[in-house]
């Protein structure tokens, strides 16, 4: 059974474990029912299914017959499936360590650090995997006897990781390229596995003729795998809308994708985290076609539906996404309602240690500029513009110093041109970066050009 949840087809891996529960059960042997359950735990996980506490039963179990590295195993299972599922990591985590510890075996240890750095990765704590994954690939490639399995999940961890952290396409793409082609001769071109790698290949590739077969490859995976309703699609559904020119067959995907995630059933959980993308989907193609200056009904409806569905599911990774993008819209035609709804944004993403909680307070403080509040943006942008943090691109910094240039001359303020030339400085050496729209160059010809209209 374990091993057909490794190949990735749970339909066998079902069959297999629901012959062996009767034969487990009446044997009652400690040992066997905790791999059983396990096994079925590896399984739900597969299928996306939602948290079931009797993974904790099995590690409990484990721990009180004292089989240290059956409890280890475990443990750092249910800290890999508590992390896809929104579950509270860090007192799970703490257990997991130290059992693993426990065993003093190194490759448990290493298996637990890996186990909790994905976790963190799902929990969109991305600022603490990266260098947590690092770690577990260095590990894996020096350590005698690390799996084939080990080393593509630490490359794997890595890879999620920087993604998170928003890499763009050509730090991504020739990992991301080697991982499916490794996972494809290892396991097979069908393992349900590859799907999620397909996905962020689509999601990371900038051209969207050159990203539609990566969707569409890891459609036909899951559909092949699961069936055509399954909670497993809805991701390829999402990246086709995404890299589709048509509304219409746009629309279409998003149609099918949520009629997955709405439909009641035992996965209800795991569809309201994947409804939160599914509706902020339909919001996207939504406000294409709406007037930004006005509160467009149909857009707010499905901004409302991706909160409430976020909400739901507890999660404040997906809380503060939402609210980002959805406060970024709606500064549009309220600005004191979208810059409050940025500042919650930043406030949990702070909470969680996301290293992106300077987009949320950046957007804020653009909205307020763009705005024409002064009183309020002209003291927080001279505040942020003063900020060290590595973490903030120097094309972002600058486009702030050249807000409150502009604030600053508006309001005949001293040191309007000196904002704008230190703005260019800071540009000397800047690269484009993904998490803002403009580029370095149209962001120094549009400084230089106000700044020649601007005498000292």
């Amino acid at each position: 059974a374990t091993a057909w949840s490794s190949a990735g087809l749970p339909r066998d891996a079902a069959a297999a474990l629901a012959s062996l529960h009767p034969k487990a059960d009446a044997i009652a042997w400690p040992p066997l029912q905790v791999e059983l359950k396990l096994a079925d735990a590896e399984l739900r996980h597969l299928t996306l299914a939602p948290w079931d506490p009797d993974i904790l039963a099995a590690a409990e179990m484990a721990t009180a017959a004292g089989h240290d590295r059956l409890a280890a195993r475990a443990w750092a299972l249910a800290l890999h499936i508590a992390g896809t599922t929104n579950q509270p990591l860090d007192a799970l985590a703490a257990a997991a360590r130290a059992t693993a510890a426990a065993t003093r075996d190194p490759a448990l240890i290493a298996q637990t650090q890996l186990a909790y750095a994905r976790a963190l990765n799902h929990s969109q704590r991305a600022g603490e995997a990266l260098a947590l994954c690092e770690a577990a690939l260095a590990d894996a490639e020096r350590r005698p006897g690390a799996t084939a399995s080990e080393l593509r999940g630490a490359r794997e961890c890595v890879i999620e990781a920087r993604y998170l952290r928003g890499d763009d396409e050509t730090a991504l793409a020739p990992p991301l390229d080697a991982a499916i082609a490794a996972t494809s001769r290892a396991i097979g071109p069908d393992y349900p596995g590859l799907a999620q790698l397909y996905n962020l290949r689509a999601s990371i590739t900038a051209d969207p003729i050159a990203a539609r077969p990566y969707a569409e490859r890891a459609l036909a995976i899951t559909e092949q795998a699961y069936g055509p309703t399954h909670l497993t699609n809805v991701g390829a559904l999402l990246a086709l809308a995404e890299r589709e020119a048509d509304p219409a067959i746009a629309r279409g995907h998003l149609a099918r994708a949520a009629a997955i995630t709405d439909a009641p059933g035992p996965d209800q959980r795991a569809a309201t985290v994947e409804g939160v993308n599914v509706h902020l989907a339909l919001a996207s193609l939504t406000a294409a076609d709406a007037d930004s200056s006005t509160a467009p009904p149909a857009l707010i409806t499905e901004f409302e539906r991706a909160l409430e569905r976020a909400r739901r599911s507890g999660n404040t990774g997906l809380i503060a996404q939402v609210l980002f993008i959805y406060g970024g819209y709606e500064a549009d035609w309220d600005v004191r309602a979208g810059v409050a709804k940025l500042r919650q944004a930043e406030m949990l993403m702070l909470e969680r240690r996301d290293p992106r909680a300077w987009m949320a307070r950046h957007a804020a403080l653009v909205a307020l500029a763009d705005h024409g509040a002064w009183a309020q943006a002209i003291p927080l942008l001279a505040v942020e513009v003063e900020r060290e943090d590595e973490e903030i691109p120097a094309i972002a910094m600058a486009k702030l110093e050249f807000a409150l240039a502009r604030g600053l001359a508006i309001t005949r303020a001293a040191g309007a041109t000196a904002r704008a030339d230190h703005a260019l400085a800071r540009l000397r050496d800047a690269t484009d970066a993904s998490a803002v729209v403009v580029t370095v160059a149209e962001l120094r010809a549009e400084i230089e050009a106000w700044r020649a209209g601007h005498a000292r």
